[in-house]
Formats: structure tokens, C-alpha cells, sequence
């Protein structure tokens, strides 16, 4: 079975959410269980965790537009656990970014 390329439609963008969750083992169900309640595709999606810092950080990337980017922006901050949340779109939203990289 091979993928088919999805065309992006024209107001949509690549968007990186970078959300800081706190230090708990199950942070990821609520935040992968809110992109599932708003029927949102997630492209790629890793956690990320620093040794020496314990630093994590959880980095969700899709396709939307400023308004639904927006809006998901002021979700995830409500979800329990998330400490902050920002954004990346364009080139920058298609390169991780390391959790030692300033901010």
C-alpha cells in the first residue's frame, strides 16, 4: 500500500505547536486525545527529553490555517499538564527544534 501526496489548500500552512507539558508519564493522552476530539490530522509528532535537563518538550506538526492554529493554540493551553505552548509555521515549522536550543 503506498500514500498518496495530499494537496495543502491554499489558506492552509505547516504549523509546529512546541508545548512545554509538565514532568508526568501520561501527558501524552490528553494531548494527542484533543487532536482526535477536534478531528485534526496530525502530520508528525515526537517528544522530545533533554538528559542532563529533564526538559521535555512535545512538538505536534499540521496542516491548518491561522484561524484553526490560533484556536488550537488556545486549547492545548488548557489542557492539564501544559505548562506553554508556541507556535512555528513555514521552513521553521518542517525542522525540529533540540529542547537546548534558546528560546
Amino acid at each position: 500500500m503506498t500514500a498518496k501526496p495530499r494537496l495543502r489548500a491554499k489558506n492552509q500552512d505547516r504549523v509546529t505547536f512546541l508545548i512545554q507539558p509538565q514532568d508526568r508519564a501520561d501527558i501524552l493522552v490528553p494531548v494527542v486525545a484533543l487532536f482526535d476530539e477536534l478531528k485534526i490530522e496530525i502530520v508528525a509528532m515526537w517528544m522530545i527529553r533533554a538528559k542532563r535537563t529533564r526538559y521535555e518538550r512535545i512538538s505536534v506538526t499540521l496542516e491548518t490555517d491561522r484561524e484553526g492554529a490560533r484556536k488550537i493554540l488556545e486549547y492545548l493551553s488548557k489542557v492539564a499538564g501544559v505548562l506553554s505552548v508556541k507556535t512555528q509555521t513555514g521552513a521553521k515549522a518542517l525542522i525540529p527544534s533540540s529542547p537546548c536550543d534558546p528560546e
